[in-house]
């Protein structure tokens, strides 16, 4: 699709997506797991890139970090800068930071909206803008499961199919490393609730070896999203 066509639909993207109005409470559960799995540590100044409603901007803040955002909707960003975070429209390059400045930059469920050139930019950049022990934490559909088909090809906006080893190939030279890739398991409450999720892991656990091994000699990570992990590597 030419990225002409494709770009006439983020005008209406936070509509298609039921983005107007307050935040969607995606689960501090969540937020909190990740945080607790990656090791993300206290008081750190965070950057998110494309935040939309701004629901980890909101998380993260509440826990104490020094939060920043950068998205491409000017209704988001208005919406967010009224809830007093600082946020930026546009690019990394334009929004000012300054090299070394972020702990942690975090990027969830936007990579696949870029071509492979943007990709490779988006990661020298984090790289400038991260301290030497600096974390990038990203999210995005996992091609190679066929359980993401639903979230890679469910919005037009979307142009890269990616996995957790092109990331690591892409990541080489842009001064990130990947450290490892996470594999978030929530239950809820209630026993019997909480046994249906326990239940349905062990079943992804058991198709994951079956099918990995029939085809690749090696268990197979299916997970319709890859959430992963890279560490700043290299001098500033």
């Amino acid at each position: 699709m030419n990225d002409d066509v494709r770009s006439q639909f983020y005008e209406t993207y936070s509509a298609t997506q039921n983005w107007r109005g307050p935040p969607v409470d995606l689960g501090a559960s969540y937020f909190q797991h990740i945080s607790q799995l990656a090791g993300f540590g206290a008081g750190l100044r965070i950057l998110e890139f494309g935040f939309g409603q701004g629901a980890f901007l909101d998380w993260a803040a509440a826990q104490g970090h020094s939060v920043a955002g950068v998205e491409i909707l000017p209704d988001m960003v208005a919406a967010a800068a009224a809830r007093g975070h600082e946020v930026h429209m546009g690019s990394l390059d334009t929004c000012g930071f300054q090299p070394g400045e972020f702990d942690l930059i975090c990027a969830f469920d936007v990579l696949e909206h870029l071509d492979l050139a943007q990709i490779v930019a988006f990661m020298q950049a984090t790289s400038g803008l991260a301290k030497p022990a600096g974390k990038l934490f990203l999210r995005f559909p996992n091609g190679e499961s066929p359980f993401s088909l639903a979230y890679q090809y469910g919005d037009v906006t979307h142009k890269t199919v990616l996995s957790a080893a092109i990331i690591e190939q892409v990541a080489q030279g842009s001064g990130w490393r990947a450290a490892r890739t996470l594999r978030p398991r929530l239950y809820p409450p209630g026993f019997k609730e909480r046994f249906k999720r326990w239940t349905a892991y062990r079943a992804r656990d058991l198709i994951e070896w079956v099918v990995g091994v029939a085809y690749f000699g090696r268990k197979a990570n299916l997970e319709p999203n890859v959430e992963i992990l890279l560490t700043r590597v290299g001098k500033l």
